[in-house]
């Protein structure tokens, strides 16, 4: 039941807020702004949400991770659902700013409470099949959105969303128990910094702080303008950018299926150099304009290629500090986020200006780069540690 509970509250916290995916025509069309001001809702609920991190971590770590989960749950839902009754589109803004807000003492936390609970040897598995349930929320958030706003409407859509994040946090209240904690003395700001500073001084931080805002941005940043970028190549609207983006989910969770099969014939660095180079292939393959039919592979390839370099470096950072786990978690989350709150603004100057295809070729070069060289770093650093 616990581990049921983690899986419900992954869930919930991606579909509160994939859900906004593939509604930017709609909230474009109803509130009156342009297509690129309505995709950055989703920047205006992840720049608040990586803000957070450098907070959620020492204080899970000091006061309870089980704690900062319930209290952030409830704040998320009572977002989610005021924002389907926003009656204009800065009060809209305003609810995502102060539900991102809270949405990050959910997941991050959560793979920290895991990454305590879970033995080294079984721990990618586990956070992977933890991730499984981020993504079915994905899934469903922008799978239903997409087809269900033409039916209901997008406010019922969020309404829904709003309701299983409450269920969520009712179930996270009743089944998470309270665990030990690294506190005792007074919690001090002082002693959050020195901790960050002991992360700092491991190599792999760098390496994971500094590639992963580049992969988040470039691709989970791209996902609020699939449905205008669908429109400019004439081929669908918001129902068909629900479908890829779902198809997006259905890739990550084909590969965190097979993750353990996958680590048996291939190193760690491996997998991050093939899904950088997966994942950057299907940015060009979207930039060709194909049937929205045949764009269904291209994403379910996106989200495999996606998984196989987020999955590795998500063990990556449960290595670089045991003591402090929840704030290296935080600060991954953190750069996470600011990728996914940057990739957005970057699209909506590059897209207008250049058009889809230079923007998508050029974000799947970066991404193929930084992909590599981290893989090069992990490398090293391993060599390092042996020796």
């Amino acid at each position: 039941m616990l581990f049921f509970t983690f899986l419900l509250c992954g869930f919930a916290s991606s579909a509160a807020n994939r859900s906004f995916d593939p509604l930017t025509l709609a909230l474009a069309q109803d509130f009156g702004v342009p297509a690129a001001t309505a995709g950055l809702l989703a920047s205006a609920a992840f720049l608040p949400y990586a803000l957070m991190q450098p907070v959620f971590g020492p204080v899970g770590d000091h006061f309870g991770k089980d704690r900062v989960i319930k209290f952030a749950l409830w704040t998320v839902a009572l977002m989610t659902l005021a924002c389907a009754f926003a009656p204009a589109f800065w009060m809209l803004l305003v609810l995502r700013i102060f539900g991102g807000a809270a949405a990050g003492g959910i997941v991050p936390v959560t793979q920290a409470l895991i990454g305590d609970l879970v033995k080294p040897a079984e721990r990618q598995v586990t956070i992977a099949r933890f991730t499984i349930s981020m993504i079915v929320g994905q899934m469903g958030g922008a799978a239903l959105g997409g087809m269900l706003e033409g039916l209901i409407g997008w406010r019922n859509v969020i309404l829904g969303a709003g309701v299983i994040t409450l269920v969520s946090a009712y179930m996270a209240s009743r089944n998470i128990p309270t665990y030990k904690t690294s506190g005792g003395s007074k919690f001090s700001f002082a002693r959050a910094a020195a901790n960050y500073r002991t992360i700092f001084r491991n190599p792999r931080a760098w390496v994971c702080y500094s590639t992963t805002p580049i992969v988040s941005g470039l691709s989970f940043g791209l996902l609020p303008f699939i449905s205008p970028i669908l429109q400019i190549q004439q081929n669908g609207v918001v129902r068909e950018a629900g479908f890829l983006i779902a198809a997006q989910g259905a890739g990550s969770m084909g590969l965190s299926l097979i993750v353990p099969y996958m680590l048996r014939l291939m190193s760690r660095n491996a997998l991050i150099v093939g899904g950088s180079l997966l994942l950057a292939a299907s940015l060009v393959l979207f930039s060709m304009a194909w049937h929205w039919t045949i764009l269904i592979a291209v994403f379910f390839l996106f989200g495999f290629g996606w998984f196989m370099q987020h999955n590795s470096f998500q063990y990556e950072v449960s290595e670089i500090s045991q003591e402090f786990r929840g704030s290296a978690y935080s600060m991954h989350a953190f750069f996470f986020f600011i990728g996914q709150f940057m990739g957005p603004v970057i699209y909506s100057q590059v897209i207008p200006r250049f058009g889809p295809k230079p923007a998508l070729i050029g974000a799947a070069i970066a991404i193929a780069l930084s992909g590599c060289m981290s893989a090069v770093f992990f490398n090293w650093i391993a060599r390092r540690e042996r020796a």
